[in-house]
């Protein structure tokens, strides 16, 4: 997935997920407006 993301036009950061986020295997990724 940080292949795919990193470098990514729309992507302004991405980043693991906490527990109450999802917990392992979840990356939380915030787009650009």
């Amino acid at each position: 997935v940080a292949e795919l993301l990193t470098g990514h036009p729309h992507v302004e950061r991405f980043y693991p997920a906490e527990q109450h986020e999802g917990g392992a295997g979840a990356t939380i990724v915030e787009l650009k407006s």
